[in-house]
């Protein structure tokens, strides 16, 4: 049984139905495991819910209560790497800096990244990402340890005879079906589409069909940097965003 909480006299912040937000004073909020079963401005009604129960008394003057933020890009494990010639612009610091430490990674490192990560943003109040990254079976693993809801891509290239990267959707169509249905709730299946200037223009319509044959979502870089804008619009005609 999940611990059971009552926050007294605290502030709620929260959305309505409608998406607008509404934020009530001295509120009462009762969690019954794992899920909030009450949210009043008496305090009896609360304490109701509860009875019976042991639970933990958080006071709540001068403090908010509000929903968890979500990180909505990450490469979690790169909190390893954090500070690595962070004083580069992008493709500099991407293909002479990250790009030949990322050929040294392994599932541990990942693993390890992937937790640190993930207490760093819990502690500041986040509590669902959208993440982007290799070893992700170590990072989903990581997520339903913490409780921490996860939307992580899947590469779904395979080289072909000739060593070219060819897009295979049984590779994300396996993914969906071990972690789309997780008994957690928390894990979200997206395909993994780096960049515009990293991918091949042959592999743009084959993804595209697969993401929406498998009613997957796609995370992609998009516009980052003026470079990447104009070599876009000159290969392209347009920008990618």
């Amino acid at each position: 049984m999940s611990e059971s909480v009552l926050y007294g006299d605290i502030t709620v912040v929260r959305p309505d139905r409608e998406n607008r937000l509404t934020v009530t004073p001295h509120a009462w909020v009762a969690v019954k495991d794992g899920r909030i079963a009450c949210v009043s401005t008496m305090e009896s009604e609360a304490r109701l819910v509860l009875e019976g129960r042991q639970y933990t008394l958080y006071r709540g003057d001068s403090r908010i209560l509000l929903p968890a933020f979500a990180n909505t890009h990450n490469h979690m494990a790169m909190t390893l790497l954090r500070n690595s010639a962070d004083d580069l612009e992008l493709q500099r610091w991407l293909f002479d800096v990250i790009f030949p430490r990322e050929e040294r990674l392994n599932a541990g490192i990942v693993a390890a990244g992937s937790r640190l990560a993930m207490a760093e943003m819990i502690r500041s109040g986040t509590g669902a990402s959208a993440d982007m990254y290799y070893f992700h079976e170590e990072t989903v693993q990581a997520a339903l340890e913490a409780g921490f809801r996860l939307n992580f891509s899947v590469d779904v290239k395979r080289p072909d005879p000739t060593g070219a990267p060819m897009p295979d959707s049984r590779i994300l169509e396996d993914q969906l079906r071990r972690y789309a249905r997780d008994p957690s709730g928390l894990l979200r299946v997206s395909m993994l589409v780096h960049s515009v200037y990293l991918y091949a223009e042959e592999l743009y319509p084959q993804l595209a069909d697969m993401a929406e044959a498998l009613d997957c979502s796609v995370q992609v870089h998009i516009a980052e940097t003026e470079k990447e804008v104009q070599e876009c619009l000159a290969r392209y005609g347009r920008s990618a965003a």
